[in-house]
């Protein structure tokens, strides 16, 4: 009835026709304001805003679609364990087995007997297995090579001072003797890759071999300052060749129960097969009164210096002895034998070891 009314009042006149619009518009208003209310409580809700500005008038009226129910959340599962996390580890870099396919498939085909490959060595392994660096030598003292070196015209020298004879075994006797005390060079001398020290010393030096063992290269050295010859005793820088060289001359007589005499050789050795390794000279031979012998040596090389040592003839050490040839020359017309000094009457002496140089 009310719009019937007021229908009939806009046909009537142009005023009722602007209040009818207005009513209108007042009525439209209101049913837009209507809507908007429950947008804002949506928007309270914390639910997705409906901008109904935007919307025409017609699909606001229509009913919103229903939400859909909220899934119900699953309770969280328990955190794997290490032998789960090491299972699932294992089956995801396992590749799947590959069926066997025909020939044409390009795979290779390995043999039954082919090797496994050896297992790569870890680094703790390595280490282990590489031996340690051994410690590098500690670096050995440099000799002065200058020191202490002589010359011939010293030793020519020394030795015209002394009284030769010309008889070949005590001329070697004296120029031995006057060697007592000579010692090699304490500033003179280097180290061997093995570490053993060799000395400078001037049987060497005369020799050829400066810093060679001295113990033959001594007697050389005497022999041929003594002006004994060769063709009556050879000079030699080994012990083993120079005892070789008298055993072809016959010269060489092994120990036993000869009983050498003054300024003879005497060999020693400590192999099992008498091989002579060291060399002296008869100095002294003592008689006992038991009736044994004892003999005093002149040696170089058994220490650093030239020193007597004190033997009993029989020690096992001995190996025999190099004696000189008769010097015709020389003879004793009453006995035809050589005269050699120091032979004959044998001191009693108990010392034993190292006798003192002779003052």
């Amino acid at each position: 009835m009310g719009r019937m009314y007021v229908k009939n009042r806009v046909e009537r006149s142009p005023h009722s026709r602007s209040v009818a619009l207005f009513l209108t518009f007042a009525l439209l208003f209101s049913v837009l304001f209507s809507q908007g209310v429950p947008a804002r409580a949506s928007d309270e809700s914390g639910e997705e805003p409906v901008t109904a500005a935007t919307e025409p008038a017609a699909e606001s009226a229509q009913p919103a679609a229903p939400t859909p129910e909220a899934e119900p959340t699953a309770s969280p599962e328990p955190p794997p364990t290490p032998a789960e996390e090491s299972r699932a580890e294992s089956e995801a870099t396992t590749p799947d087995p590959v069926p066997a396919g025909p020939a044409d498939s390009g795979a290779e085909e390995v043999p039954a007997d082919t090797p496994s490959p050896m297992p790569e060595p870890t680094e703790e392994a390595a280490v282990e297995a590489s031996p340690s660096p051994s410690p590098s030598p500690p670096p050995f003292p440099v000799g002065d090579r200058n020191a202490d070196v002589e010359f011939p015209r010293y030793w020519e020298t020394m030795f015209a001072a002394l009284d030769f004879t010309g008889e070949w075994q005590s001329d070697f006797l004296l120029a031995v003797r006057s060697q007592l005390g000579y010692q090699a060079s304490e500033r003179n001398f280097y180290y061997s890759a093995d570490g053993e020290q060799h000395r400078y010393t001037r049987y060497g030096a005369w020799y050829g071999y400066p810093y060679g063992d001295w113990c033959a290269m001594f007697l050389s050295f005497c022999l041929h300052y003594a002006g004994v010859s060769e063709d009556v005793m050879p000079q030699e820088s080994g012990v083993n060749r120079w005892a070789a060289l008298l055993q072809e001359r016959g010269q060489f007589i092994p120990a036993g129960d000869y009983v050498p005499q003054p300024g003879e050789l005497v060999f020693f050795t400590n192999r099992w097969d008498r091989i002579p390794e060291h060399i002296g000279v008869v100095s002294e031979v003592i008689q006992k009164e038991d009736g044994h012998f004892q003999i005093i040596t002149i040696e170089g090389n058994r220490t650093p210096a030239v020193m007597r040592f004190l033997y009993d003839l029989n020690a096992k050490g001995i190996a025999g002895f190099g004696v000189f040839p008769q010097n015709d020359a020389l003879t004793d017309q009453a006995d035809g034998k050589p005269a050699v000094p120091g032979r004959g009457d044998y001191p009693d002496r108990s010392a034993q070891g190292v006798i003192p140089e002779a003052q």
